[in-house]
């Protein structure tokens, strides 16, 4: 586990989506990311997906 000042001087990295906590790619990435042991890693996504339909013609 990193000492107290190397997790403050690792650059922090913030990871979102509209697809939902539990999108796939938004695991992938994030367990990539701290896999590599060199970012602090902040998550944000909704509890579920909030894409909406694309929008229409005018």
């Amino acid at each position: 586990m990193a000492s107290t000042a190397a997790a403050a001087a690792a650059p922090v990295v913030m990871v979102t989506n509209d697809d939902g906590i539990d999108a796939p790619g938004l695991r992938f990435l994030v367990d990539q990311l701290v896999a590599q042991g060199r970012y602090r890693v902040l998550v944000c996504a909704p509890d579920t997906s909030v894409l909406s339909p694309p929008p229409s013609p005018s």
